[in-house]
């Protein structure tokens, strides 16, 4: 079944007392781990439906320090009837280190259920989990959501875009120069005088370098969500500003491409036989 150690992520989440008991005792692999719930709630895993996520019946206790979703949960968890389910899978795109989930409706295509997500050591692994709307004083309230919450109102946070947008700006300029002069070097020298700097600086697409400086800092100041997570935040983080359309971060984010590889070079220093 579906389990997790997060208390703060399932919305709805309602504990277990005496007078509600769990209905389940969890079994782990792991020797004398074994733990009765403390809770039950639904955290929002995101998907490819019209509500953009799915609401899984996930129990909750400490014990586990680990969130595993049950994809038989998935189908529970959307409109159609598990009786309907005509077949489904689970597709890795290993070049790709993403993986699809599809369960197939034998009706209605439209109530397939549909899951990316990102494979790390061949193990499949959903987008960000969707955390309920926490106010900073609420005791659920992590410092990673509070410091969400606090976002919009972070003057530091706004004078780093702001730093990074020019230099990203001031970068874009000097690799067009470059480019240009390597490119004069085959032109008469009358027109080397030219004004180029003038009409590279009047030139440069600075809305352009300005919204895809701001999505990666969001992007990393988000905890490195997917591309699809972190286009929808917006509608479940009042800080997080709505993109016009999505882009691809993880391709240009440093630490995702580091985290992504499987081999580094042997370096300079590598003892050859």
């Amino acid at each position: 079944m579906s389990c997790t150690d997060q208390l703060h992520m399932p919305h709805s989440y309602q504990d277990f007392t005496r007078s509600l008991p769990s209905p389940v005792k969890l079994l782990p692999a792991t020797v004398g781990s074994d733990a009765v719930p403390k809770g039950v709630g639904y955290p929002h895993v995101p998907a490819k439906n019209a509500q953009e996520f799915l609401s899984v019946q996930t129990f909750c206790t400490p014990y586990l320090q680990t969130t595993a979703i049950d994809e038989r949960d998935l189908v529970k968890a959307s409109d159609a009837w598990v009786k309907h389910i005509e077949s489904d899978s689970v597709t890795k795109h290993k070049d790709a280190c993403t993986f699809t989930y599809h369960a197939k409706h034998h009706m209605n295509s439209s109530k397939d259920v549909v899951i990316h997500g990102i494979l790390i050591d061949d193990k499949c692994y959903t987008g960000s989990l969707i955390p309920p709307d926490l106010s900073p004083s609420d005791p659920k309230a992590t410092p990673a959501t509070s410091s969400v919450l606090a976002l919009k109102s972070d003057p530091e946070f706004a004078e780093q875009c702001r730093k990074a947008t020019v230099l990203a700006i001031h970068g874009h300029q000097e690799a067009v120069e470059a480019q240009l002069c390597e490119e004069m070097a085959q032109l008469p020298t009358q027109f080397h005088a030219l004004p180029f700097h003038e009409h590279i600086q009047s030139n440069s697409p600075v809305s352009t370098i300005k919204a895809a400086t701001e999505r990666l800092l969001w992007h990393q100041c988000l905890g490195h969500p997917s591309d699809y997570c972190l286009f929808n935040a917006h509608q479940h983080a009042d800080a997080v500003p709505q993109f016009p359309h999505m882009d691809h971060v993880l391709d240009i984010c440093p630490t995702c491409i580091c985290s992504k590889q499987t081999k580094n070079a042997a370096g300079g220093n590598t003892a050859v036989g």
